[in-house]
């Protein structure tokens, strides 16, 4: 299996934190590639290979990465983030145990400068789960032939590349996304970086509108899958005011002993003036 690495100037200890925790995969086959994404100081790490190529994007560099690999299972791993020593070897095994799932999610762990609303990783995705926003990290391992056969990334998109990978995954296999059972990604969270500035309204429109031009032979899945998660989300805020009404009805009686009290209290202060 291949790892790709793209890098574009991180810090060079969170690089070499990467690509420590992609050396100590427990499963034995694996090939490690870095891409310097044209950093300002060009990478070079001992016992890995490095390419390096102009400054094209996260998009570019991981192409190029899968490019020059040749693994059947591919996984990319962010130049400042780690996992688990046995996240490859559980990956593997549930890609090679559940044809059904196109690619094997890793539990989250996130840490660095905050934490955002990302949460747990789900047990399983399907394309309604993915249609109105994103869900799983970049770091899922898929199969080389999925790649291949749906395109790979979305050169022309600057942010969010792997939601539309996903979901262009999902519409044209019917399949699924499956979380490994214990490895854990543990994804870096900083201040300035392309995931907290490149998640803009525009950014989401860009992502939805080359998710419909990606997939023309398959737009009454996404039509269908967009239906389906509509409905949830129509469940959950049924079940919302529910919740809502219950607490007015138990909250009810106690305001008006709160509302009486409060009349007798004015009344009282009428008399004694």
């Amino acid at each position: 299996m291949s790892i790709i690495i793209p890098t574009y100037n991180d810090d060079p200890d969170h690089l070499a934190a990467a690509v420590e925790s992609a050396l100590a995969q427990t499963y034995g086959d694996v090939e490690i590639v870095v891409v310097d994404d044209g950093s300002t100081q060009p990478v070079s790490i001992d016992g890995v290979r490095v390419i390096r190529q102009d400054n094209e994007g996260t998009s570019s560099a991981v192409t190029t990465g899968i490019a020059a690999t040749d693994g059947e299972f591919v996984l990319i791993l962010g130049g400042d983030d780690r996992m688990d020593a046995h996240l490859v070897a559980e990956s593997v095994t549930l890609l090679q145990d559940d044809r059904e799932a196109v690619a094997a999610i890793p539990h989250l762990e996130q840490f660095g400068d905050f934490r955002t609303k990302i949460g747990e990783m789900p047990f399983e995705a399907r394309l309604a789960d993915l249609i109105f926003r994103n869900r799983i990290v970049a770091t899922a391992m898929f199969r080389r032939s999925t790649w291949e056969a749906c395109g790979g990334y979305d050169r022309t998109l600057q942010a969010l590349e792997d939601w539309e990978l996903w979901v262009r995954f999902l519409a044209q296999t019917n399949g699924l996304m499956r979380r490994v059972p214990t490895a854990k990604f543990y994804y870096r969270i900083r201040s300035v970086s392309r995931n907290t500035y490149g998640m803009t309204p525009e950014a989401h429109d860009a992502a939805r509108a080359r998710m419909v031009a990606n997939n023309p032979d398959h737009l009454d899945r996404l039509f269908l899958a967009m239906v389906d998660a509509a409905h949830r989300l129509q469940g959950q805020l049924w079940a919302r005011e529910a919740e809502v009404t219950k607490w007015r009805r138990r909250v009810g009686p106690a305001r008006g002993v709160w509302l009486a009290a409060k009349n007798i209290a004015r009344r009282s202060d009428r008399e004694r003036k």
